[in-house]
């Protein structure tokens, strides 16, 4: 059996929902570009040396190296117009409660970011 150790984690309620909320819209509007009948977007909590891991995977279509590059980058979308605001501002709230995201290029099955969540 799994289980997590009692840990402490900072981050204001609203913007880790806001951060979620990016990552499952992002999710969404890849998998309705998918042509997979089995479309999934799964959550992964694990225990870290500093912290918890919560990796964020869905089977949609891989992201380009070109799109991997500016991931993070204030109004960068492929999507058009008055987007790409919301992995710049994960990010960053992200960092300011010690925090970290990234995208895995290793990841298989379409696309995953981990966020790591320190412990205090």
């Amino acid at each position: 059996m799994y289980g997590f150790n009692s840990k402490h984690l900072i981050i204001n309620k609203s913007e880790f929902k806001e951060i979620l909320s990016v990552l499952f819209t992002n999710s969404l509007e890849a998998l309705s570009q998918s042509e997979r009948s089995n479309k999934r977007i799964d959550l992964i909590l694990e225990n870290s040396e500093s912290g918890i891991l919560l990796k964020f995977q869905n089977n949609g279509p891989k992201l380009d190296e070109k799109t991997v590059k500016k991931l993070f980058k204030s109004e960068i979308s492929t999507k058009g117009r008055n987007r790409g605001f919301g992995l710049n501002y994960a990010k960053k709230c992200l960092l300011k409660y010690g925090g970290s995201i990234k995208y895995n290029p290793g990841y298989e099955c379409g696309a995953q970011f981990i966020i790591e969540l320190a412990e205090v």
